[in-house]
């Protein structure tokens, strides 16, 4: 799963999105050329809507949030019609347009003010006959942070675990031998949504994913391509709840692009927190939010 890319909800499962994966990657050609029919909806009650609702902006302190509404009828792509409409706290959801040239999914959007700790994001979803459906998303309960290391701090870069002889080094971009792994550096971070924090829709799967990467300057080559040191936040089994702590580690990356190749000197810590739920959707066939936003911090990269 691409995370800048949220699955498409198709149902009431979490699980179901990799089958929308699958068949977004086989779309190579915009819609408009018919991998998938849009359809303009005329009679839409919400038991027959699948929404995804994609959030910027939300975990992260920050003004606004930027949020994007997916809208999926009987397994294809719709946008409301002029008899239906869709707000977030009291603000209309525009509607994409229909003419803009591009590949995939057709998505509206709306601007509102970030809700703090404790506050609702309300969507209010009325058809063409005047009825109305409402899903409340609360917000988060803290904002999501970087917590250790601190911001500015001298960071010491990860040197080998095992210090013994060992066989001749491995030219750069070949397997690494384990006893080059170097040792992992551990990254903790504020949870916006604990467990249990967000109620989710009965039988459906939780989700989060969150990656970490250390950032620096290369003792040879030129970034992204010298250095590639990053968690894995996406697991075999795909789901993973956020602990609060991130390990980045070069272990399985191949030689020459671990922290072997991070020079002494300014850099930087980032993590991207991924949260993805089915909530209830209170009329809706389903419901499905997904949050994505980054932390940053400054370091300054020491030799071990």
């Amino acid at each position: 799963m691409d995370p800048q890319s949220p699955p498409v909800a198709s149902g009431r499962r979490a699980r179901r999105s990799s089958g929308w994966s699958l068949l977004a990657a086989t779309c190579a050609l915009p819609l408009l050329l018919g991998c998938l029919k849009l359809t303009t909806l005329t009679s839409a009650p919400a038991a027959r809507l699948s929404l995804q609702v994609t959030f910027d902006g939300a975990l992260v302190p920050s003004a606004m949030t930027v949020i994007s509404v997916y809208i999926n009828l009987d397994s294809q792509p719709a946008i409301l019609g002029a008899g239906q409409r869709l707000t977030c706290n009291g603000v209309l959801v525009r509607r994409p347009d229909t003419n803009a040239q591009g590949y995939g999914f057709p998505e509206g959007t709306v601007t509102v003010p970030r809700q703090p700790p404790g506050g609702r994001y309300i969507f209010v979803y009325t058809d063409e006959r005047g009825r109305q459906t409402t899903v409340v998303v609360p917000a988060p309960l803290m904002d999501f942070a970087i917590t250790s290391p601190a911001a500015s701090a001298r960071v010491p870069i990860p040197r080998r675990v095992d210090r013994g002889p060992t066989a001749a080094t491995p030219t750069p971009g070949q397997p690494r031998p384990p006893e080059l792994a170097d040792a992992p550096l551990t990254v903790r971070y504020t949870v916006p949504y604990p467990a249990d924090s967000l109620t989710v829709e009965p039988n459906s799967t939780i989700e989060d994913a969150v990656v970490a990467t250390a950032q620096g300057a290369c003792k040879e080559g030129a970034p992204p391509e010298c250095l590639q040191v990053q968690s894995d936040g996406y697991p075999s089994n795909g789901v993973v709840n956020a602990t609060g702590e991130a390990t980045v580690a070069d272990t399985q990356l191949p030689y020459g692009v671990g922290f072997e190749n991070l020079a002494p000197g300014p850099g930087s810590i980032d993590v991207k927190m991924y949260v993805m739920r089915y909530v209830p959707a209170t009329g809706f066939a389903s419901f499905f939010v997904f949050f994505r936003d980054d932390a940053s911090i400054p370091v300054t990269w020491e030799s071990a």
